[in-house]
This record gives C-alpha cells, sequence and structure tokens, in this order.
C-alpha cells in the first residue's frame, strides 16, 4: 500500500474543494456549479452548517438545496469515489482518498482506464515530497511548506496530465490542471430569487444604488413594490448584504413562515414578529417582561423594541419584511401592522434611539388589485416599484448567459416579454438548455404546457376571481394600439402587472399576455 504522509493537506478546506472540483472535472468535463461548490465547503467545516441554515446564506429554498442540489452531489461523488458520500462523512472520504487509505491493495493491478485521479497523483509523488524537506520551525516552516507544496504541485502537474488523459480519454494539459475552476454559465431554472453573488444578478440603476444610499441613513424605511417575479427579493437580499458589509445588524422576517392563526390575530402576529427578530439577534425572547395586556399588543411590541432589542443592539438594525401581502387576509389586522411601522418611522425622525432602526419592507402590487386602500399603508419612507428590464439589460442579460442576440431577435424578446424579469430569465435559460434559436423557442410559447404555463394560469386564475376585470381587460386586448380605461380597474390591472399606461392609455403589457388571454378570455 502507498504510504503517504501529508497532515496539513488533510487539514485543508482549499485542497479539498480543488481536488473535488478535479475529479468532477476530469470525469465528467464540467466543473462543480457555485452553489454546490458552497454547499461542499458548508459541510466540510468542523462545524458543519444545516441545509436550513445554508438555504438562508444562498437565499434558496430548504427543500431545493437538500433534495436537489445536495443530494445529486452526494449521488455524483458517491458514484466517482466509489463509495456512498453524505453530508455527514464527506470530509472523512474526501480525505482517504486524497491519502491513499482508501485504496486497493497492492495486488491488484488497476488499469490505467479506471485508477481513480487519488491514485495518479500519488503515483506521481504529488502528495508525498513535502515530508523530504529539512524540517523548520515557525512561520518560516509554514511558509516554507506552503510554497514546497505549491510548486511541487505545479512540478508533477505536467507528468500527471498524460496519465489522466490516458485514464478519462480527455486531453489534460498543464494550462488546464492547474486553471481554477471556470465561471461556466449553468443557470438554474429560475423558480425563485437571485442570488447575490450571483454572475446573473442584474443591477437597476439607479433603483440598486438609491437603496444602498437609502439604507445607511438613520430611521431609513425602503417599500418595495411591484408585481410578482419582477425582482423585490433579490433587490431586498442585495440591500441586505450591503448593510452586512456596513456591519449592520441584520433580520429577514418572511411572513409566508407564520402560521394562519398567527396572521388573523394582531396580538399572535406581534409576539411572533418580536419573538422571531429575538431569535434572530440570538438574544432570549423575554416577551413576558415587556407584554402588558393593559398597554395593548401595538404598545407592548413598541416597548420590546425600544427597551430591549435596540438597546441590545450596538449597531444598526436593519429589518426586511417580506410577502407582507399575507397579512391582508385579514385586512384589520394588516391596517393596524402597518399603523405601527408608520408610528416607529415617525419616532425615527426625533428619538436617536430608533434612528439605529432601518426597515425594507417587500410587496407584491397584486395586492392592492383586490383591495386598493392597501396602497395607502406603503405611502412611506422611500417607494421603489421595480420596472421591467430595458432592452440594454436584456441584452446584457442574455450575454451573460453566453447568449448573443443580434438586434431582431432582441426586439421579438422585448416585445414578446415586455422586459419582465422572471420570463426573461426563463427564455434564456431554456434557450441555453434546449440550443433553440428565439423564433424557434416562441413558437408554442402560449400553450397549456408550455414553459410559461404556470406563470400564465396563475393571471387567469386572478382573473377568474374578478369578472369585472375581465371586462376591462377585455377592452385592452381589443385595442393594441391602447385606450382608456376606468381608473379603479385600470389601477387593478396595473397593479397585476397585465398593461402598462402610456399618458392615459392603457396598453397590454407584453406579446405573450396578449396571444394567450386573447384565446382564454374569449
Amino acid at each position: 500500500m502507498l504510504s503517504v504522509s501529508l497532515p496539513s493537506l488533510m487539514s485543508d478546506l482549499q485542497t479539498l474543494l480543488t481536488f473535488t472540483d478535479s475529479l468532477i472535472h476530469v470525469k465528467t468535463g464540467k466543473h462543480l456549479s457555485d452553489l454546490q461548490r458552497a454547499i461542499l465547503a458548508e459541510s466540510l467545516q468542523a462545524s458543519k452548517k444545516t441545509y436550513q441554515q445554508i438555504a438562508e446564506i444562498y437565499n434558496y429554498s430548504p427543500k431545493y438545496i437538500q433534495q436537489v442540489v445536495a443530494s445529486r452531489l452526494w449521488q455524483l461523488l458517491s458514484n466517482e469515489l466509489g463509495e456512498k458520500v453524505t453530508k455527514t462523512n464527506v470530509r472523512s472520504v474526501l480525505e482517504r482518498h486524497i491519502t491513499g487509505q482508501k485504496l486497493l491493495p497492492d495486488e491488484i493491478d488497476i488499469p490505467p482506464a479506471i485508477k481513480p485521479v487519488s491514485i495518479l497523483l500519488l503515483e506521481n509523488n504529488v502528495l508525498t515530497k513535502s515530508s523530504q524537506a529539512p524540517p523548520l520551525k515557525g512561520e518560516d516552516a509554514m511558509r516554507d511548506s506552503q510554497s514546497r507544496t505549491d510548486a511541487e504541485m505545479r512540478e508533477a502537474s505536467s507528468r500527471i496530465a498524460s496519465s489522466i488523459s490516458a485514464s478519462v480519454g480527455v486531453t489534460m494539459t498543464e494550462e488546464v490542471w492547474n486553471s481554477p475552476p471556470l465561471p461556466a454559465i449553468a443557470p438554474e431554472l429560475p423558480t425563485g430569487s437571485v442570488s447575490p453573488a450571483s454572475s446573473l444578478y442584474l443591477e437597476r440603476a439607479p433603483y440598486d444604488s438609491r437603496c444602498y444610499q437609502e439604507i445607511a441613513q438613520p430611521g431609513a424605511l425602503i417599500c418595495l413594490k411591484a408585481p410578482r417575479q419582477m425582482g423585490k427579493t433579490s433587490l431586498m437580499n442585495r440591500i441586505l448584504s450591503h448593510a452586512a458589509t456596513l456591519d449592520y445588524n441584520t433580520v429577514l422576517l418572511d411572513f409566508q413562515q407564520a402560521d394562519t392563526e398567527i396572521l388573523s390575530d394582531l396580538d399572535r402576529l406581534l409576539r411572533w414578529f418580536c419573538a422571531s427578530l429575538a431569535r434572530q439577534l440570538h438574544l432570549d425572547a423575554q416577551l413576558d417582561n415587556y407584554w402588558d395586556e393593559d398597554l395593548g399588543s401595538k404598545m407592548s411590541c413598541t416597548c420590546y423594541l425600544q427597551e430591549y432589542l435596540l438597546l441590545e443592539c450596538d449597531r444598526p438594525l436593519v429589518i426586511a419584511l417580506e410577502e407582507v401581502s399575507t397579512l391582508f387576509e385579514t385586512l384589520s389586522v394588516a391596517q393596524q401592522f402597518f399603523s405601527l411601522i408608520r408610528s416607529w418611522h415617525e419616532k425615527t425622525k426625533i428619538n436617536p434611539l430608533w434612528q439605529k432602526l432601518r426597515l425594507i419592507l417587500v410587496n407584491s402590487t397584486e395586492s392592492f388589485a383586490y383591495i386598493p386602500i392597501i396602497q395607502s399603508l406603503f405611502n412611506v419612507g422611500l417607494e421603489i416599484e421595480l420596472p421591467p428590464f430595458n432592452c440594454q439589460q436584456v441584452q446584457e442579460l442574455a450575454e451573460r448567459h453566453g447568449l448573443s442576440l443580434s438586434s431582431e431577435p432582441l426586439k421579438m424578446l422585448m416585445a414578446f416579454s415586455g422586459g419582465h424579469p422572471y420570463l426573461v430569465r426563463l427564455t434564456l435559460y431554456h434557450m441555453l438548455r434546449t440550443g433553440l434559436t428565439l423564433e424557434e423557442f416562441l413558437k408554442n410559447a402560449t400553450s397549456d404546457t408550455g414553459f410559461y404555463s404556470d406563470h400564465l394560469y396563475r393571471y387567469w386564475w386572478y382573473l377568474q376571481q374578478r369578472p369585472q376585470l375581465i371586462a376591462a381587460f377585455q377592452k385592452v386586448l381589443d385595442c393594441p394600439q391602447g385606450i382608456k380605461l376606468d381608473t379603479l380597474e385600470g389601477f387593478q390591472l396595473k397593479s397585476l402587472g397585465l398593461i402598462k399606461w402610456d399618458g392615459s392609455q392603457a396598453s397590454i403589457s407584453c406579446n405573450l399576455y396578449w396571444h394567450y388571454f386573447s384565446h382564454h378570455l374569449r
């Protein structure tokens, strides 16, 4: 059995990541994706994060992280390493393969075509030379060890390239072997927000920079509004990420995670709100020390923030509230909750303690379509209503996907999608995946089983619940050049994202909606 002594390598996280990425690339021709690499890195730590924590950091659903990305990663590694790999044992498995402890007995002759990369590394002395130099001490030893290891890896690269090529049937040069993982675009299906670190996140001037400036102001309150899938959550995550670079405390509360019974009762809602804040700030809840039935829920909640959380936080506290439209199932609760938010914002104008509080509210304007009074609840602070992508932004996003759109296809995509971020991303994703041209791809775009069916069916269902809107929308469909609408109906259709305004004229938001609803609403 080959003998290896390389304790420093075993504890080197970057070495384990690089070895794994190289193994996968040699076998499959693909590097680990950014998300796979992140999950692997977290799983290699001594103190492992849960899938829930990883999902929160990288802004994906826990179910997607665990059941899709992580599951596929462990299966891929299991196949390549010849033993079951899990989040729990991945580090020990990789270390055994690197150090040769998992190699087959010497008497078994392993054909080059099936030798794992770890054996090729060992046979070419890539992992054994570091023990041959005279011992040094202290920092000199650390620097010398790292220098020699790097040099030996470079020297060995040229020797093992031919072995690896023969092993896997892939031409492997020293340049390729030494190069870091390529940032190859392999975008995931756009079913959620875009990670703040993703190369597919597209800043929209001047909204991003304006929000970054605002969150740094004492007592800031930012209201992000737009129809669904327009990029609100992605921008919210970017603001939170920016706030973290300013060394602010950041908390994200998603109202979709609150039970229905909680959302329909003001007292339970405010207790849930305070307990959730304390939990994310790693503080004891201590609700009973501040809750007073005689003062009422709103005053108790205010005292909790003022006398406890804001005093405990020595830095500004940024609270992001996502999916606040969930509250509107019980309008009276929503009105009281947002009146409380308004009162806190007023306090920030005169009270230095309250100026540490910074708020971000994220709401889908689709809720405005059903309860117009809701709009008035958000007329406070900095209001940002995200618009669709413009032509230049769509072109840039296409390039980030590795697609080149000439003038005519670009105009076609803009007319088809109206610059709607989700529709644009979905189109580019499937073009990249299928290899179809835009014209070929759009042929069956409006079918009930097409790529846009879920998006379109949601709108169709909304309209079925509001027959009066169908009549108004039908007028728009019959007049592509634009038409005047009743103020309330126009406001509701605009809130849904189905129409756009040009002065006093309402017209359809995009050709996709025109083609689909012209057929399905007749």
